[in-house]
């Protein structure tokens, strides 16, 4: 497996989520009931975290290899896998909490509606990321 390859990869699937959370979100908002509101906020703003994620992420990559040669993308190869797969199982325990966290707000702790639709947005998008960061970090044997 080209780690350089699938790094990129990874910043291309994680961009087009973003833009998917951005648009669902802010379709979100047109819909009517503050149920609806606080899901679409989670969705907008995930969204716009994940395309800064996915941006800065790319933007490293790239750097880092500008600086390397082919001889030197190959020996990084074991190093770059390494990192990249503490990262991910890093990012999937975050995830997680994410999850438990959005769970927790929808369930315990507002009988609002809105805090209602918040955390089952932010359950959403744990459960996305972590499926996401999951998967990839298996691949990375």
């Amino acid at each position: 497996m080209d780690i350089w390859a699938y790094q990129a990869a990874i910043t291309r699937r994680l961009t087009w989520w973003a833009w998917v959370s951005i648009t669902l979100g802010a379709f979100g908002f047109l819909l009517v009931g503050d149920f609806w509101r606080g899901m679409a906020l989670q969705f907008f703003g995930w969204g716009f975290i994940n395309q800064g994620i996915a941006y800065f992420g790319n933007l490293s990559l790239q750097k880092k290899l500008s600086k390397l040669d082919e001889k030197g993308r190959q020996a990084a190869i074991p190093e770059e896998t390494r990192k990249l797969s503490r990262l991910l199982w890093t990012n999937a325990g975050l995830d997680v909490l994410y999850m438990l966290g959005g769970a927790a707000l929808a369930r315990f702790f507002s009988p609002e509606i809105f805090w209602v639709g918040t955390g089952i947005g932010i359950f959403i998008q744990g459960l996305f990321l972590f499926l996401f960061d999951w998967l990839h970090a298996r691949q990375l044997k």
